[in-house]
């Protein structure tokens, strides 16, 4: 006994996605990207701030225990300058050695108020005189204290 077989052919579907599938998900991902955008902004600003005031306070740091250690046989300090940090050595920033200046840079443009120079005494590491350095990035603010026995707080 012979069964003729009946074949069917379906219809073939093309395989992948139409334009209106495509504009839909890149539209979709334009809106959520465009609503994230004003949601982060002010925590990129914080974190920015955040980094310079650590960037600072390391300088600080650094060059009390260098002054501390009389690294070189003389004191150290920094200066704080919108673009960064320069740690130098020398009882001033205008009588610096400036072989021996470390830069390092803010990752913003960062405004400073108050004090922006710190000279720390050889053994004792107390600072020249005690001042505050605020770091302004728009609406924020950080200040950094520094007391006449070289205590750092932020």
């Amino acid at each position: 006994m012979c069964v003729n077989q009946i074949k069917i052919k379906m219809p073939i579907k093309p395989k992948g996605f139409t334009l209106i599938e495509v504009l839909l998900s890149v539209a979709l991902i334009a809106v959520l990207f465009g609503i994230s955008i004003p949601v982060f902004s002010p925590a990129l600003l914080k974190n920015d701030l955040e980094s310079s005031a650590d960037l600072t306070v390391q300088s600080l740091r650094r060059a009390q225990v260098l002054s501390q250690t009389v690294q070189n046989d003389s004191q150290w300090g920094i200066k704080v300058q919108n673009y960064g940090v320069v740690l130098f050595r020398g009882n001033s920033f205008s009588d610096r050695d400036t072989a021996f200046d470390e830069f390092t840079d803010f990752p913003t443009n960062i405004d400073i108020n108050d004090t922006d120079e710190f000279v720390f005494e050889k053994l004792t590491g107390r600072t020249t005189g005690p001042g505050n350095i605020t770091l302004t990035l728009k609406e924020y603010s950080k200040i950094i204290s520094v007391n006449s026995m070289g205590a750092v707080e932020y």
